[in-house]
């Protein structure tokens, strides 16, 4: 019971974590390059939070799939919480739906952008301030990633 629909986002936290982190440098690098000083290191804010917003984008491609077979998981009242019951899930939702089928995967793809873009967006901005006003070593980065982290997560 208590850990039913855990397996699927503990499988792809890293790669979720992995597009996240590409998709946000990607996008900083491009922000830069079209920027009025590109030579410039450090993005405005407006710019960071704009990088963020695509990098969480990117990662609903990962994370909707898995929250929807987690959902799936975990509202099974005959599911017993095991890894291959999730497995089950998956392929079930893939043959009776297809990979692009209005019930397949990408179910809920919309709402997962429109939540994650934005929270990412003010994770990484409010980092980026915190960092830049108290540092960016040791305990100042632990503090403002949890404090970004925990406000993001809360405005969403």
């Amino acid at each position: 019971g208590l850990y039913k629909g855990v397996a699927s986002p503990t499988l792809t936290v890293g790669a979720m974590n992995a597009l996240l982190f590409f998709s946000y440098e990607s996008a900083s690098s491009m922000l830069r390059q079209r920027s009025a000083s590109p030579e410039a290191q450090d993005l405005r804010i407006g710019q960071v939070w704009t990088a963020g917003s695509i990098s969480g984008l990117a990662s609903a491609f990962v994370t909707s799939p898995t929250e929807m077979i987690k959902c799936r998981a975990q509202v099974n009242t005959a599911s017993k919480g095991h890894f291959r019951e999730e497995w089950t899930l998956a392929r079930d939702v893939l043959r009776r739906h297809g990979f692009f089928g209005a019930h397949g995967p990408w179910r809920g793809l919309l709402v997962t952008v429109v939540r994650d873009s934005p929270s990412y967006g003010i994770y990484f901005a409010l980092y980026e301030v915190l960092t830049r006003r108290f540092g960016k070593g040791g305990l100042a980065s632990f503090s403002a990633g949890g404090c970004a982290g925990a406000i993001a997560w809360a405005s969403t």
